[in-house]
């Protein structure tokens, strides 16, 4: 069945891959297109691109497969579901076995999807912002209250104009938010296009050439000014009571959470991130502190000295 599949393939047009395989285990399931010279240079690490397919299936989404595929700069994986959604942790266990298998440059990691796998991207990134150089969602939708974690990630949004499986709406929305926290996104939209944009967007070398020009974001160190950094000190309190202390040592802005002293690492004057530079977030206004974290939004009102 495979040599069938394989002939098949090379006779649709993967002429630029010297081979392709199955990667299958009790928990992973994937397939690994590869470039035509990656066996003769042994000493290059090859860009990525994950390909997340629709609700219809690998096999029902073949020809949108061979689009992908059809670029001999890049490894092409395609992890295979029969589910209805596209689950973070298994994408992400698929991701590590291929690291470890395969010559991969971590500096160009890209990840595109279609339907399902639309949503499928927005998950996965929304999850795991820091795993990505560049994502590329057609016509999927996901979370506008975690949206914030991709402001350093570039986004390439794809979405056709009367698509009435997954409304337009759905792309728009998250475009608009992204307004609000990052300059590194684009949304391309298709007049009288409706879900079946696959073709139009992968057989455009525009969006691999975008990928290949795209740098993982990497965080800055924003210097803030001492008299700032006391005038955000204080006692923060929710809306239950729970108060937490923020204060200043050594020049830095701390907070102590549940016992635990956490650094507020600054983006710039009035954002910081808490602990780690994408998974938590604060944003001092003139009311208090509105914290962001994995799994809801808190408006901390400032206690009154």
């Amino acid at each position: 069945m495979r040599i069938l599949i394989t002939f098949f393939l090379i006779l649709l047009g993967l002429r630029s891959y010297s081979q392709n395989d199955f990667y299958t285990s009790i928990d992973l399931n994937y397939k690994v297109y590869y470039p035509i010279d990656y066996n003769e240079n042994i000493l290059k690490n090859w860009p990525i691109i994950f390909y997340l397919h629709g609700s219809g299936g690998f096999y029902n989404n073949i020809a949108l497969t061979e689009n992908v595929c059809c670029r001999s700069n890049f490894i092409i994986i395609t992890p295979i579901t029969k589910g209805d959604r596209w689950e973070p942790l298994f994408l992400e266990h698929i991701l590590i076995d291929a690291k470890n298998r395969l010559r991969i440059d971590d500096k160009k990691v890209f990840l595109t999807g279609v339907s399902m796998g639309g949503f499928g991207v927005w998950d996965w990134a929304m999850r795991f912002p820091d795993r990505f150089t560049a994502v590329a969602p057609l016509c999927g939708g996901g979370d506008v209250e975690q949206i914030w974690k991709l402001r350093h990630l570039p986004i390439w949004i794809f979405h056709g104009e009367i698509d009435d499986i997954v409304s337009i709406e759905s792309g728009i929305i998250l475009a608009k938010e992204l307004e609000l926290y990052s300059s590194v996104f684009k949304l391309t939209t298709y007049a009288e296009m409706g879900h079946d944009i696959s073709k139009i967007t992968y057989e455009n070398d525009s969006l691999y050439i975008w990928f290949l020009n795209q740098e993982r974001m990497k965080q800055i160190n924003y210097k803030i000014n001492k008299e700032l950094l006391a005038e955000y000190s204080g006692d923060y309190k929710y809306d239950n009571g729970e108060l937490i202390k923020i204060f200043v040592s050594n020049d830095s802005l701390i907070v102590n959470i549940n016992s635990y002293d956490l650094y507020l690492t600054p983006e710039n004057d009035s954002t910081f991130y808490i602990d780690n530079w994408y998974s938590n977030m604060g944003i001092f206004n003139k009311d208090g502190l509105i914290i962001y974290d994995d799994n809801k939004k808190s408006v901390l009102k400032r206690k009154e000295k």
